[in-house]
């Protein structure tokens, strides 16, 4: 038996906690509204991004490209799966890191590390509730 997680960013001691209190293993996802299943973590603990259904661009303040394994302050999405909606080069608030080395658990599926987010979305809600 495994517990899947995704959403919100998954420290490693909130992982332990939850893998103690259910007996089994804790894996994370990384996914947004805009595309549920970017990403999945394999048994390295390693989050493999699923770039035959979704491009991921890891992007600086003026939307260029950052070299292989810097952190990003932005990143764009185009998703390959959706027809009715398309998306492309969708700009989400994720700060993403690409992994320049491949992972040892042997997938072919890049590597990469999600920071969180770059805004601050509660903030923006807080503006919204008191209008």
């Amino acid at each position: 038996m495994e517990i899947w997680l995704g959403g919100e960013q998954l420290s490693p001691a909130q992982q332990q906690l939850i893998q103690r209190a259910f007996g089994c293993k804790v894996r994370n996802a990384y996914g947004a509204s805009e595309f549920y299943s970017m990403a999945f973590e394999c048994a390295k603990g390693q989050l493999h991004l699923n770039d035959d259904w979704v491009i991921l661009e890891a992007v600086d303040e003026r939307m260029q490209a950052v070299a292989l394994g810097t952190l990003s302050h932005t990143t764009l999405l185009t998703n390959l799966a959706n027809r009715t909606q398309p998306l492309l080069r969708y700009r989400l608030q994720d700060r993403i890191r690409f992994v320049a080395q491949p992972c040892a658990c042997g997938c072919a599926f890049p590597v990469i590390q999600v920071e969180g987010r770059a805004d601050d979305t509660w903030g923006s809600w807080g503006w919204i509730a008191n209008r």
